[in-house]
């Protein structure tokens, strides 16, 4: 999942593509955020038949992309390229630890983007209103009971 404006993105590896798992996995990365979660929008899969659920447990409105509309998500849609650059196709899923998708998650959040004019994502979320240092320390706290690394600097 990315962020529309900083482009922010939260990685984590979902083992089964069932609704019940992408919206566990959901609600855990976004619950931390959840003052600042106004909307989602996904894709049509099955996989995102809970959401209401998801909608409900972060009080923020779901929208579909119309089928067949990438541009809709275009954002999603580059995060998802960028991300293959670190896991290919071809790849095993089931080899990724924890490890990796904390080591490529920091690399994308910290890449500079021409967008936020060459600098860091993180100073948008750091310029960002209120309790931005509450919400890192509740991820790290989140993350750790997880037993997922997270790497802020």
């Amino acid at each position: 999942m990315n962020e529309r404006t900083s482009r922010y993105s939260s990685i984590a590896h979902v083992p089964f593509k069932t609704a019940q798992a992408v919206s566990d996995t959901m609600i855990f990365l976004l619950k931390p955020f959840a003052p600042c979660v106004h909307t989602l929008t996904t894709d049509n899969g099955k996989e995102f038949a809970q959401h209401e659920r998801i909608a409900s447990a972060l009080d923020a409105d779901f929208f579909f992309a119309h089928p067949y509309s990438s541009w809709e998500r275009g954002a999603n849609e580059n995060m998802n390229g960028l991300i293959r650059q670190f896991f290919p196709k071809k790849m095993c899923f089931d080899s990724i630890t924890a490890k990796d998708i904390a080591f490529a998650m920091h690399r994308l959040n910290h890449r500079p983007r021409k967008y936020l004019s060459k600098f860091d994502d993180r100073i948008k979320w750091i310029n960002r209103p209120a309790n931005f240092l509450e919400w890192k320390q509740r991820i790290i706290r989140t993350r750790r009971a997880a037993g997922i690394g997270i790497a802020f600097d």
